[in-house]
């Protein structure tokens, strides 16, 4: 097993010799991504939709949303509307900034419903973050993430903030895809009360996002005895509006399913 931490800066060319000191089910990743020749970006913007739904045996609701990321902070802003029953009811707003994170729901905009916060929420924002890498994959080379190979196709990422910390492992295919990233994250159970359970995100679909190969679909659920209990389901494309946009990358290419 190996280990790797790199201190490049966001704006900085990837170059081969970086993915050199990287383990090298990571490196395969990496390539498989095509970050060589293409910057460690500072910022980005992405649009989603799919459906949502609060609980295992709830409706689904649909949803779209707009986030945006900062790599070497790290830190991101989830905001989505959520229609229910057809119409628009619901704002959900997650976040990260500087070690603390943040969920707040909103009826019509107004009408607060939940507002949640603290030590549990900070560390599961932040493997949100982690889990949210492979969009922006050259990030990983970044000096607050380190590397272990568990095995060929598995490694163990963590990802340091101030006095914050996230672990989690990906795994990936022989060709070098992301499959799936699992770790135990904090769970809602309704009002203040949050516990550790497994959770899993499975990335579906492969396209083009600001100009390297990423996951464009997939899912994110808790595990239990009883199975896994999908939470959420989703697609992305580049935020390329003018107020928003981070790069002048195509929007993306028919996306390629998982076989």
């Amino acid at each position: 097993m190996t280990a790797a931490r790199l201190e490049p800066a966001t704006g900085r060319i990837v170059t081969p010799e970086m993915l050199d000191r990287v383990p090298p089910v990571v490196r395969r990743y990496l390539n498989w991504a095509g970050v060589v020749g293409q910057p460690i970006p500072g910022s980005m913007a992405l649009r989603q939709a799919g459906r949502i739904r609060p609980g295992a045996g709830r409706p689904w609701w649909r949803f779209t949303a707009d986030q945006s990321f900062l790599m070497g902070l790290p830190a991101f802003g989830w905001l989505a509307h959520v229609r229910v029953a057809g119409l628009q009811l619901l704002r959900v707003r997650d976040s990260y900034v500087a070690g603390r994170g943040r969920m707040e729901v909103r009826f019509a905009r107004v009408v607060p419903l939940a507002n949640h916060r603290g030590d549990v929420l900070n560390e599961a924002a932040l493997l949100r973050y982690l889990s949210e890498m492979v969009w922006f994959p050259a990030a990983f080379l970044l000096g607050n993430v380190e590397w272990r190979q568990l095995d060929q196709n598995t490694a163990q990422a963590t990802i340091h903030d101030a006095r914050l910390s996230a672990t989690g492992t990906l795994r990936f295919d022989n060709h070098g895809r992301p499959l799936e990233f699992t770790a135990r994250r904090g769970r809602h159970l309704g009002g203040n009360r949050f516990r550790a359970d497994p959770w899993i995100v499975a990335y579906t679909a492969y396209g083009q996002l600001n100009g390297v190969r990423a996951p464009t679909e997939g899912w994110a659920g808790y595990c239990s005895p009883s199975g896994t209990q999908r939470y959420v389901e989703l697609r992305v494309e580049p935020d390329l509006s003018p107020a928003r946009a981070v790069s002048n990358a195509p929007a993306g290419r028919r996306s390629e399913r998982r076989r």
